[in-house]
């Protein structure tokens, strides 16, 4: 008996939480082809040079160690996580907006005890300087180009050949745009991400994205309007932009139902333009969804059984990449998910049977986007764009 709520308490507390998970919708064909506009935009000039490594810790078999590699858009750090065992395939973590990556190391070292690589590619900085709020684009750009030179790293040093991505908030929205201008990105789990980075910024209750917009206000003595015009006329890094060429088969989705950081709705977005990638949806804001993984647990003790799951985004993550990298494993807790998710899935392919529009194209709606103009090497023009509705 006591075996059998252990098994069905998961499923239980899933619905006492307010968890609830949406398929695929039928109808996809597979991501749109990159056009070469955006490979050239985001081509990469030059390579690494030479790469330091310096021991971190060793830690439940997991090696941590910390990477320095010169590259041609300057020096970057990555905190790589290498499992006991050595595999072909290597889970990249988004940092999100915090500096100190408390959050990636989790999930990194996480994914590592369970045999999977992991490394966290630093950010710079640079986009929290709001001297360089004029540079945006070009920061965010360099950031995509930093991890396709981080692709190429791993790629050729050191035996990678299947790449994976989680990311978490500002990670996710990295996450997708990367995964949108480089085919090695193959399968993205994306944590609370959204589309659409103007309207982020304008709608955001994130403090740090406030404070940095107060910052440029009067380190550039600009009003908000303009603020955010620049914005719009310039930041052109942006998962709308991209979003079409992930492959939504290979894609998992979480959003928070009750998300005021990345809003929701963004969050939406961007599945719709992705082609609807199957979703897990969080009776959560944007913090709260923290007490559905291990992390709130660190220097806690144990409290048993809760109303929330704790663990629970890191089991889909774990049971997500070895689907896509077609490793075997098994959970007791993770076949609870499943099984919770089973109905769902039912119910949206025989939602989508009765859907003529559903099965002929699941996209439906979705912008395509191109590219008129894109910045050529050593000039500082920005790419233009127009919207091409179908």
């Amino acid at each position: 008996m006591k075996t059998g709520f252990r098994f069905i308490s998961p499923i239980l507390l899933m619905l006492l939480s307010g968890c609830v998970y949406l398929p695929q919708r039928g109808g996809y064909d597979g991501p749109k082809e990159r056009p070469q506009e955006i490979l050239d935009y985001y081509k990469i000039d030059g390579s690494y040079s030479t790469a330091k490594e310096e021991p971190v810790e060793i830690r439940r078999g997991v090696n941590h160690t910390r990477l320095s590699v010169e590259t041609t858009v300057g020096p970057i750090v990555v905190e790589y996580y290498a499992a006991a065992e050595k595999s072909e395939e290597l889970v990249l973590v988004f940092p999100i907006l915090g500096g100190n990556y408390l959050f990636e190391k989790h999930f990194a070292q996480h994914f590592a005890e369970r045999g999977f690589d992991a490394a966290i590619v630093h950010r710079n900085g640079d986009f929290k300087n709001p001297d360089k709020f004029f540079e945006l684009e070009k920061i965010f750009r360099d950031g995509v180009v930093r991890d396709r030179l981080m692709l190429d790293y791993f790629e050729k040093e050191r035996g990678k050949k299947a790449f994976a991505s989680f990311g978490l908030s500002r990670g996710a929205i990295n996450a997708a745009v990367t995964a949108g201008v480089d085919e090695r990105l193959k399968y993205n789990m994306l944590v609370m991400g959204g589309t659409e980075i103007l309207n982020i910024f304008r709608s955001s209750d994130q403090r740090g994205l406030r404070r940095y917009r107060d910052k440029v206000l009067a380190a550039k003595k600009i009003n908000e309007e303009q603020f955010f015009q620049y914005i719009e006329s310039n930041v052109k890094t942006d998962p709308k932009l991209v979003a079409p060429y992930v492959d939504a088969r290979n894609t998992l989705m979480i959003l928070a139902t009750l998300d005021s950081t990345v809003p929701f709705k963004y969050g939406m977005r961007l599945r719709r333009q992705m082609g609807y990638p199957d979703t897990i949806f969080l009776f959560a804001d944007h913090y709260t969804s923290l007490l559905y993984t291990e992390f709130v647990n660190i220097g806690l003790p144990a409290v048993g059984e809760s109303l929330i799951p704790p663990g629970y985004i890191e089991a889909e993550a774990i049971s997500f990449f070895r689907k896509r990298f077609g490793r075997s494993g098994f959970s007791v807790k993770q076949l609870a998910f499943d099984l919770f998710k089973m109905p769902f899935g039912v119910l949206g392919a025989l939602q989508c049977a009765s859907d003529s529009e559903c099965r002929k194209d699941s996209a439906d709606g979705a912008d395509r986007i191109r590219y008129r103009e894109i910045a050529v090497a050593g000039q500082t023009r920005l790419p233009r764009y127009t919207k091409i509705r179908r």
